[in-house]
């Protein structure tokens, strides 16, 4: 895939994710047990938090180590915690900053960061792509598991 491509493919999945919790209200947003104790704005939180982690070593071109599994709970815990007092609505506009943010970091990226195998590449497709995956793919379950959310007549 091309620079082009990729970015094509972030934005997407990004999208899809968003687009997961649309038809939700404020409430429904704010009820936990969707990732595990997590609730949806506790997803978006988590969400904005790991683009922008991508997109400062994007932007500083310093990749870094691959961190530990203990590093990544600890990171996501301390990240719940600095947004649990946020209202659904600063969870969302930092999710949409985030999003901005990344996508002007990988504009400025060069070409050699998207090429299929390369760390870079991998660092990108985990934190982004198969991230906003994962987490649209639970919130579609827990929909579904709570009935939650407008749904069309059948």
């Amino acid at each position: 895939m091309s620079k082009s491509e990729v970015i094509a493919a972030v934005e997407d999945t990004w999208r899809a994710f968003r687009d997961s919790f649309e038809r939700l209200t404020t409430s429904d947003l704010e009820i936990s047990g969707v990732a595990g104790e997590w609730s949806i704005k506790d997803v978006v939180g988590h969400v904005a938090a790991w683009d922008l982690v991508l997109a400062r070593a994007l932007t500083t071109r310093e990749l870094g180590p691959e961190l530990s599994d203990r590093q990544v709970e600890a990171f996501n815990r301390q990240q719940s915690v600095r947004r649990a007092k946020k209202t659904v609505a600063e969870v969302l506009t930092e999710l949409e900053e985030a999003r901005r943010t990344l996508r002007d970091a990988l504009q400025s990226t060069p070409d050699g960061a998207f090429t299929k195998g390369s760390d870079w590449r991998s660092r990108i497709d985990t934190y982004s792509v198969f991230h906003h995956q994962e987490h649209a793919a639970e919130i579609k379950i827990w929909i579904d598991r709570t009935n939650r959310g407008w749904r069309p007549a059948p």
